[in-house]
């Protein structure tokens, strides 16, 4: 069965707004711990970048908003795409 009914477009700019919001704090997470976590680590600290930016364990604190968001995301796609079937005979 093909859906011919639209999503509204509420639901469509949160999905988009949510799906930005967490990919850009997965990056955050990635850049500021993830990618550096070996070096953390083994220094049981704080780490060096090669910038010189002191990054520490508190850097995963970014997987936060970020699983936050994308709970949020998801919810909102499910949203979209529920409303496309939701009417079937």
């Amino acid at each position: 069965m093909i859906c011919r009914s639209t999503p509204r477009l509420k639901s469509t700019i949160g999905l988009i707004i949510f799906s930005s919001l967490a990919g850009f704090f997965w990056w955050l997470f990635y850049e500021r711990y993830y990618r550096y976590k070996d070096c953390i680590e083994t220094a049981a600290s704080s780490c060096l970048n090669a910038q010189g930016d002191n990054l520490i364990g508190a850097g995963m604190v970014w997987a936060l908003p970020a699983f936050i968001f994308s709970g949020i995301a998801v919810y909102y796609l499910w949203r979209v795409i529920g409303r496309c079937c939701a009417n079937k005979p």
